[in-house]
């Protein structure tokens, strides 16, 4: 199976982000079904601000700097 596959079939909600902006690669049916459908390339900050609200990009960009979750 392919990693989206996997990630696809679980029922917790999961999306992808990548680069400095955490632009949306990914998002599964879990999370579609919580949030809404999403646009994959867009920034975190605009596609996804249920991350905002709940302060988790200034914790995304710590990792993204620290290289460490």
């Amino acid at each position: 199976l392919s990693a989206r596959e996997i990630l696809g079939r679980l029922p917790a909600a999961v999306a992808l982000l990548h680069g400095p902006d955490h632009r949306v690669t990914y998002v599964n049916e879990a999370y579609e079904t919580a949030f809404g459908p999403r646009p994959a390339g867009m920034p975190a900050a605009e596609a996804l601000p249920e991350l905002a609200e709940l302060s988790v990009l200034p914790l995304l960009d710590q990792v993204l700097r620290s290289g460490t979750a």
